[in-house]
């Protein structure tokens, strides 16, 4: 999808591909950290406890439902405090407050979606910063930088028709 491309799309299509533009490099990099802190074992034993009392299988599923990663991360923040993810405990808390609404499907407002996409900006550009990131990663890094940006454009854009 090029960039004019989303200048079409709906808030709540923006947020749909904000999200799933995430869910890879946060696993990836949640998985790590995680093998990281508490050793391979451990850190297996922990995501496998914690999508069992989810009602999920063991271990984050392929591909992992974003909202599963995110309470994991929030859940067992002692082991991502010393990561370069640490400042952004606040912007996963946002996100996950609006793709909870998304996923029920409430509307969602333009205030919402920029908050979410600089959010999702944030967060991937951590990943890459970290040198955890992978070559997807940084496409998606550059998509939501791309929507975020005709976000911006658009909102503009309707402010000065009222002004």
């Amino acid at each position: 999808m090029d960039a004019s491309a989303f200048s079409c799309l709906g808030n709540e299509e923006v947020v749909g591909i904000a999200l799933r533009s995430l869910i890879s490099g946060l696993t990836a990099y949640v998985e790590q950290c995680t093998y990281q802190y508490y050793g391979y074992e451990q850190g297996n034993l922990k995501i496998q406890a914690h999508m069992e009392s989810r009602k999920r299988g063991p271990g984050f599923s392929k591909p992992p439902d974003i909202l599963d990663v995110l309470l994991f991360c929030l859940s067992f923040w002692h082991a991502f405090e010393s990561t370069p993810l640490a400042p952004l405990k606040n912007n996963l808390y946002e996100i996950k407050d609006i793709r909870n609404r998304w996923a029920h499907q409430e509307a969602i407002g333009d205030s919402d979606t920029f908050r979410l996409l600089d959010s999702v900006e944030r967060v991937l550009g951590v990943i890459q910063y970290s040198g955890r990131g992978s070559g997807e990663d940084v496409q998606d890094l550059q998509r939501v930088s791309s929507m975020k940006r005709n976000h911006i454009l658009r909102m503009a854009s309707r402010v000065s028709e009222c002004g």
